[in-house]
C-alpha cells in the first residue's frame, strides 16, 4: 500500500498539522495543576504504575497502556472532564477502580483479544472489583471523555515519523531494514512507559514526549534524529526535560532505585464507602443490592487481600 500511495512532503506537513491540532484540543481539556499535591500525584503513580503492569502481564500493546493512561488523566486531571470525577483521599480503592476501568475501555479499543473484567485484575492486589462496578465506572469514563476514545498520543506522532524516516532512506538508495524500524519504534515505547507513571507526563504535551522519544532511541542517528524533532516543530529545551526526566526513569529501573509503595495512599482507612455505592450515586440510582458498604478486615486477616462485595459471581 505504501508504494501504491506515497506520501509527498505537503502530505507529511498535513498530516503532522492535523495531529497538532488535535493535540491542542487535548490540552484544553488538561489541567496539569488542577488538584495537585501529594494525595494526587501518589494516587496517579499507584494507578498508572498497575496499568503498566497489567497490560505487559496481559501482553496488551504499549498503545493501550498508552491510551489508559491518556483516560486516566483526561477524566480525573482534567477541569473539563465534569461529572465530579476525582481521585479522593477519603475513597483509597477510587484510583484502582479507575485504572481498571480505563484498562478495561483501552483493551476494547485497541486489542482484538480482551480477558474477562476478573482475569484482568489477575494480581496480587489491594482490590478485586465485581464486574457490575467496572462497569459503572466505565459508563462514568466514557461520559467524562464524552466518547472521545482515539486521542493523540506520543505514539501517533512517532508511528508517522518513523515511516518518513525510511522513505527518506528509499530515496536514498540506501537499505532501510524493517528490523531496525521495528527495534526504534519498541525502544521509543519502552521509553515512553518508563516514564509515564511521573506526575511531570502531564505538563508536556504529546509531541514534546514523542521528540524525547525519537532522541532516547538512539537507533537512528542524531542528525536523523533532530530531523525528526524539527518536523514536530517543539521547543528543544522541553524535549531536553523531557528526555532527562525518561534517563532518569530508565536508570532508576536498571539499579532498582524504586521505592516500592513505601508511601503508598491505598492503605486501608476505616470503612470507607463502598465503590458500588459511590459509582452508583453516579448515576442518581442505587439497588439495594448495590449499596452494601464494604467491610473492615478483621485484626487478624491480611489487610491488604479484601474484595469488594465479594468474588465475581455470574458472567462478565
Amino acid at each position: 500500500m505504501e508504494a501504491l500511495l506515497p506520501l509527498t512532503e505537503d502530505d507529511w506537513v498535513e498530516v503532522l498539522r492535523s495531529l497538532a491540532a488535535k493535540e491542542r484540543e487535548s490540552e484544553l481539556e488538561l489541567a496539569s495543576d488542577d488538584g495537585g499535591g501529594c494525595y494526587l500525584r501518589s494516587a496517579r503513580k499507584d494507578a498508572v504504575e498497575w496499568v503498566s503492569r497489567a497490560a505487559a502481564r496481559h501482553a496488551f500493546s504499549p498503545l493501550t497502556a498508552v491510551l489508559a493512561v491518556n483516560y486516566l488523566d483526561r477524566c480525573f486531571l482534567s477541569r473539563a472532564a465534569g461529572g465530579g470525577l476525582r481521585l479522593q483521599d477519603d475513597k483509597p480503592w477510587m484510583g484502582r477502580l479507575a485504572a481498571v476501568a480505563c484498562l478495561s475501555l483501552a483493551a476494547k479499543v485497541e486489542e482484538t483479544r480482551v480477558p474477562l473484567l476478573i482475569d484482568l485484575q489477575a494480581e496480587e492486589g489491594k482490590y478485586v472489583f465485581e464486574p457490575r462496578t467496572i462497569r459503572r465506572m466505565e459508563l462514568l469514563v466514557l461520559a467524562a471523555l464524552r466518547w472521545r476514545m482515539n486521542p493523540v498520543t506520543p505514539l501517533s506522532f512517532i508511528h508517522h515519523l518513523l515511516p518518513r524516516l525510511r522513505s527518506k532512506y528509499k530515496n536514498a538508495n540506501t537499505d532501510p531494514s524493517a528490523a531496525t524500524g521495528i527495534a526504534t519504534a519498541r525502544r521509543c515505547e519502552a521509553a515512553l512507559l518508563s516514564a509515564i507513571a511521573d506526575w511531570r507526563w502531564v505538563q508536556f504535551p504529546s509531541s514534546v514526549w514523542a521528540a524525547a522519544a525519537l532522541l532516547q532511541a538512539s537507533a537512528v542517528a542524531a542528525q536523523e534524529s533532530h530531523c525528526l524533532i524539527s518536523l514536530l516543530n517543539v521547543p528543544m529545551a522541553k524535549v531536553e526535560e523531557c528526555h532527562q526526566l525518561m534517563l532518569e526513569s530508565a536508570s532508576a529501573a536498571i539499579t532498582g532505585h524504586k521505592r516500592k509503595h513505601s508511601s503508598s495512599v491505598f492503605h486501608y482507612c476505616s470503612s470507607p464507602p463502598s465503590p458500588i455505592g459511590v459509582v452508583g450515586s453516579c448515576f442518581g440510582s442505587e439497588s439495594s443490592s448495590d449499596s452494601q458498604a464494604m467491610r473492615p478486615p478483621s485484626p487478624a486477616a491480611h489487610p491488604l487481600q479484601k474484595q469488594i462485595n465479594g468474588s465475581e459471581r455470574g458472567r462478565c
